[in-house]
């Protein structure tokens, strides 16, 4: 059995209550950054937890994310 990445993707993202298929691939990515690069959403651990939650919020308003759906990635993976 092998691993479906774009399945658990997709999974992970429907989880948060985002549906998957009406975002785009880098949108996608973006809020999937705290689960999938914590060393990007942390800066190589160089901010604080309020800092790089701040900036991965105004990286989802500029993925174009509408405000309902930035608050359940946050909710979700923040």
């Amino acid at each position: 059995m092998t691993f479906n990445y774009e399945q658990y993707n997709k999974e992970t993202i429907n989880g948060a209550g985002l549906d998957y298929d009406s975002l785009t691939a880098d949108q996608r990515s973006v809020v999937l950054i705290p689960v999938e690069a914590p060393e990007n959403y942390f800066c190589d651990g160089e901010v604080t937890r309020t800092q790089a939650k701040a900036m991965w919020k105004r990286q989802l308003q500029r993925a174009g994310l509408k405000p309902a759906q930035i608050t359940k990635a946050v909710r979700a993976f923040a």
